[in-house]
């Protein structure tokens, strides 16, 4: 089975093979929503690899929400520093928030800041925005679920263009080379 990767907010698919299972990966639910009337139903790994779900099967693979009490001290933040939060939630659950200032200093200090504060969440920082998913999920920790769930037993997965949290530009897990251009830290 040909499994391909691909991080619909970056870049859109517009021609499907019916060979492929396909893998999204998104920040934003409202994405999903134009791949709805296709024939081929993919897995979704959203919000940093804090929920998975096979849309196929209907099943979650993976619900790693925000912890509640940080989800809400990190509202009244926002709240009381005038920042656009905007929060990303499936059912009850928040799996991401969105704090977007135009404040330079401000977008350099959250995440220093809620490391301390909110230790079980993490912050990716890009342009104006800061992304807050919870700590227990990661991006490549999902990729890893996804093909395991998958059966996948070949031994080299091509990540480019797709934005993960490694430590360098390949890595090595279980027999799986992990390699890409755009592989990053953060």
């Amino acid at each position: 089975m040909r499994i391909i990767f691909a991080n619909i907010d970056e870049k859109p698919i517009n021609k499907f093979d019916d060979k492929v299972k396909y893998v999204f990966i998104t920040d934003n639910k409202s994405s999903i929503n134009k791949y709805t009337d296709i024939k081929i139903k993919p897995i979704v790994i959203m919000y940093n690899g804090s929920y998975v779900v096979d849309l196929e099967n209907n099943s979650v693979i993976i619900n790693k929400p925000i912890d509640e009490n940080s989800c809400n001290k990190i509202i009244e933040y926002g709240n009381l520093h005038k920042v656009i939060l905007n929060k990303e939630h499936i059912d009850n659950n928040v799996f991401l928030i969105k704090i977007t200032t135009d404040n330079y200093h401000r977008r350099l200090i959250i995440p220093y800041m809620f490391k301390d504060l909110f230790p079980d969440v993490g912050c990716i920082t890009r342009n104006k925005s800061i992304y807050v998913y919870s700590k227990k999920a990661s991006l490549i920790n999902a990729i890893d679920e996804v093909l395991n769930y998958l059966n996948v037993t070949n031994n080299y997965v091509d990540l480019e263009n797709i934005y993960t949290n490694v430590s360098s530009e390949t890595f090595n897990r279980d027999n799986v080379n992990w390699k890409g251009i755009d592989i990053c830290e953060n």
